[in-house]
């Protein structure tokens, strides 16, 4: 497919695409089959404000963008997609088809996710701005799952995604996840897959390049240590049933805030600890003498 023509390549994603449609018994085969299809995209693509002129090079790069914008992209998005409907059902209300759904459906159609950001990175930043959110957006509601295997699937194609992206984006993932993992357990998956996306790009990371996204980490630790919920990682049942609060990041996450935060915003950070520290001091001392 690497070095197919245009009107090929179409029809042979078209094609993989409708059978992915028409739930075949082989869905994981056919997910593999558009992911590589996907990978192989090899065509120039027009810019998002250029139109069709005297010069008839530019046709095929205009059709490529205004295929992709108006009818392959929004399709691998509905891939993506799949059935979640019953996604965030709790374990013990599920049915054996709920369970075999979200364990099968939601962990193929994941790395299509992947394969279509790397999709995204070859188009205009304004095709690309259109779809990349709902990308994203499909990765955190993954990671909400009661799943343990739905949402390690999810937090590792998320990492993947972000390699692929770069370190611009990575503000751009962590303040998603802060605002739909907020309840219950998906906040102790939350603050785990954050730290897990900071190890897993500290070897392209420069100092500065956390600044964008310093006050949300900063939120998340102290929601770590100075909230509910790091009271609630004493309790034995939730450890049982959410494998990451077991972990403690926070020491791992400082670290690399050390590393990679801006000489400039050094002092917004350690301010930002004393104001924490000192009304967590406040409280519990006034605490201890009502």
């Amino acid at each position: 497919m690497e070095t197919a023509s245009w009107s090929k390549y179409l029809s042979c994603l078209e094609s993989w695409l409708k059978h992915l449609s028409q739930q075949e018994d082989n869905q994981k085969a056919i997910v593999r089959i558009i992911v590589a299809v996907v990978d192989a995209f090899h065509f120039e693509v027009a810019d998002g404000d250029e139109t069709v002129n005297e010069e008839r090079s530019n046709d095929l790069r205009i059709s490529v963008r205004d295929k992709l914008n108006k009818e392959i992209l929004p399709r691998l998005t509905k891939c993506i997609n799949g059935k979640s409907a019953e996604l965030g059902v709790h374990r013990k209300a599920r049915t054996a088809t709920t369970k075999q759904y979200n364990e099968d459906d939601d962990i193929q159609r994941a790395p299509v996710a992947l394969a279509t950001v790397k999709l995204l990175q070859k188009v205009p930043d304004s095709i690309r701005s259109q779809y990349l959110h709902g990308v994203v957006l499909k990765l955190c509601s993954l990671m909400i799952s009661r799943s343990m295997n739905v949402r390690e699937t999810a937090r590792k194609v998320t990492v993947q995604v972000c390699e692929c992206l770069g370190p611009r984006y990575l503000s751009v993932i962590i303040k998603e996840m802060k605002l739909i993992m907020n309840k219950g357990f998906q906040v102790h998956v939350m603050i785990y897959t954050a730290h897990t996306l900071l190890a897993a790009m500290r070897d392209v990371l420069k100092p500065g390049d956390m600044d964008a996204c310093l006050d949300d980490i900063l939120d998340i630790i102290v929601q770590e240590q100075f909230t509910a919920v790091a009271e609630e990682k004493e309790v034995g049942e939730i450890k049982a049933e959410v494998s990451e609060a077991k972990k403690n990041p926070t020491p791992g996450t400082l670290l690399l805030l050390g590393r990679f935060v801006s000489p400039s915003a050094v002092g917004f950070f350690l301010n930002r600890f004393m104001l924490v520290l000192e009304n967590f001091y406040f409280y519990n001392h006034n605490y201890e003498y009502s």
